[in-house]
C-alpha cells in the first residue's frame, strides 16, 4: 500500500535496485559458470545503490508481524500508525 514494500529479509544497508527481475537475474546466474553472480557482475545492473527513502522494520514490543499479515499491516499504514508497530531506521 501506498509504495511501501514488505520484505521478511530486507536490509535497509545492503539492499539495491537492480535492472534485472528475478527471473533474469537467475537466468544470468545460470550463464556465468553456473553459479551465482558475483558482486563485480552484479554492479553494471544496480539502477539505485540507495532505493528507500523511509525503512521502517518490525522491532517493536507491540507485535511480531510476518509476511501473512500483509493485510493487518496495509491497515496499519492506512490508518497512519506505522510508528506504533515498526521502528523508523531512516
Amino acid at each position: 500500500m501506498s509504495g511501501y514494500i514488505l520484505d521478511y529479509e530486507a536490509d535497509e544497508r545492503y539492499d539495491v535496485f537492480l535492472s534485472l527481475s528475478f527471473k533474469e537475474y537467475v537466468l544470468k546466474e545460470i550463464e556465468v559458470n553456473h553459479s551465482i553472480l558475483q558482486t563485480d557482475s552484479l554492479k553494471k545492473y544496480i539502477l539505485d545503490k540507495q532505493p528507500f527513502t523511509e525503512f521502517y522494520r518490525n522491532m517493536t514490543d507491540v507485535k511480531r508481524f510476518t509476511m501473512k499479515d500483509s493485510v493487518e499491516v496495509n491497515e496499519i499504514i492506512k490508518n497512519g500508525q506505522i510508528e506504533k508497530y515498526f521502528k523508523k531506521e531512516i
